[in-house]
């Protein structure tokens, strides 16, 4: 129980103390932090960045906040601040749209157009293939 306690107590105290100091010792920031130059403060940081001073781009296949996302295409088309691609555009805002298709028109009626064709060329087969069976039927028997 006192073992518990005293690991407690040394945890809360070097996290409260080192958190405190870690804020521009001899000058320098925190690892996976940076100096703010406007604020004069240590940040954590940015998106696809890690390790002193936040010098490191994450490493192909990872994105996100200290790299610790792993993408789920390939390496090559993996963003480090947002990770997988995607087949949009970014507007203004900085927000994904997506990019209109121009082919999209004619792919649906094309679809719909070879669904109905199919649709009636087995309801058609049926019918036939009921009507030579009737025929055959009513032949054996009269």
């Amino acid at each position: 129980m006192w073992l518990y306690f005293l690991m407690s107590l040394t945890i809360t105290y070097c996290t409260t103390v080192f958190s405190q100091d870690c804020e521009r010792v001899n000058h320098t920031c925190c690892y996976n932090q940076f100096l703010d130059v406007t604020t004069n403060h240590c940040l954590g940081c940015m998106d696809g960045r890690f390790g002193w001073n936040c010098d490191t781009p994450c490493i192909k296949g990872f994105y996100g906040h200290l790299c610790s996302k792993s993408c789920e295409c390939t390496a090559n088309s993996c963003d480090p601040v947002k990770g997988c691609h995607t087949s949009g555009l970014l507007n203004i805002s900085g927000h994904m749209e997506d990019i209109p298709s121009k082919n999209s028109g004619w792919l649906f009626y094309l679809v719909l157009f070879l669904g109905s064709l199919t649709a009636v060329l087995i309801v058609g087969t049926m019918l036939y293939f009921r009507s030579m069976i009737y025929r055959l039927i009513t032949r054996r028997y009269c």
